[in-house]
């Protein structure tokens, strides 16, 4: 353990790990090197066998080793960083719409529920520190404005479709390619191939990271070779339209399985409406003898913990 320069407080709480909490480690395969305190250096977490990072003067180094935040951090979560639970719930909404919840912060992707029949909940009931909007066709910006105002809820949303929320909105404007450093973690815009919605837009997907978990929501897209790029990016879950028609369909979300090699897919986008009726088992069955990736199939309104 390397916490030489650990404030009092982080000590002391490393001291209530080391107590209470590793015999759950004990007889393990492996063995891992806790980082703490202002003044560690990055060629020391680099060299370090399984290094984890504690404490909020090490998160200019998360992108290098899992970490647990704060200050001081709760011994029980580092335990959880060390054993990669990250204490996500992924809830599908409907449609495109889900909710990534963390013990701090509830995301909310593409929030389309007003007019939406299967909605699980409705825009005024659902609750979101932060809104995700890929594109501003109804069924993605949906209830964004109304749900930002009355939750004062931070939105991640291309400039142009910023044009379209009220001034009061707070906002993090971006393009593809671009990333946003945030309280939760990181949002990185990435290339959809898909109508804006609004003049001069581009649609967009994100790579969501949050709880040491890299999720991809792909949006409105069709298959495109700009996937195959985020193969580097270490994929935890990918959410991946499949209802055909106005995205891609199970064939080609398959395909684009393939290139991005995550752990996990989520389905997403179908059965909303008559002309994106699909079949999601058979989605499920195709996609693991194809590729040997699993996908979770959420009905409405049920929860994934991660």
């Amino acid at each position: 353990m390397e916490d030489e320069s650990a404030c009092s407080a982080c000590h002391a709480s490393l001291i209530q790990f080391l107590r209470y909490h590793t015999h759950e480690f004990s007889g393990g395969p492996k063995t891992y090197t806790i980082f703490a305190g202002k003044d560690i250096k990055q060629e020391d977490i680099e060299k370090a066998e399984n290094p984890c990072l504690v404490g909020n003067c090490t998160a200019k180094f998360r992108d290098l080793a899992p970490f647990c935040k704060g200050c001081p951090p709760i011994p029980s979560e580092i335990t959880k960083t060390l054993k990669g639970e990250s204490g996500l719930e992924i809830t599908y909404l409907g449609h495109s719409c889900f909710t990534i919840h963390s013990k701090e912060y509830t995301l909310l992707l593409d929030p389309f529920l007003s007019g939406n029949p299967n909605a699980a909940i409705s825009a005024e009931e659902v609750e979101a520190s932060h809104i995700l909007v890929s594109h501003a066709h109804g069924d993605h910006i949906g209830d964004t404005d109304a749900i930002a105002q009355r939750c004062n809820s931070v939105v991640f949303c291309t400039p142009e479709v910023g044009t379209l929320l009220s001034e009061t909105i707070k906002m993090e404007q971006g393009q593809p390619g671009g990333n946003i450093r945030t309280d939760f973690g990181n949002i990185k815009f990435v290339t959809a191939a898909h109508g804006s919605g609004v003049p001069g837009g581009v649609a967009c997907g994100f790579v969501i990271t949050i709880e040491e978990k890299k999720i991809y929501f792909a949006g409105d897209t069709q298959l495109i070779k700009d996937m195959e790029l985020l193969q580097d990016e270490k994929i935890d879950i990918a959410m991946l339209p499949i209802g055909d028609r106005f995205t891609m369909g199970p064939d080609d979300a398959i395909k684009a399985a393939k290139m991005i090699n995550p752990t996990m897919v989520i389905p997403m986008h179908y059965n909303t409406m008559p002309a994106i009726i699909q079949d999601p088992v058979q989605f499920k069955e195709k996609l693991k003898h194809t590729t040997g990736i699993e996908a979770t199939i959420l009905s409405v309104g049920e929860k994934l913990s991660l």
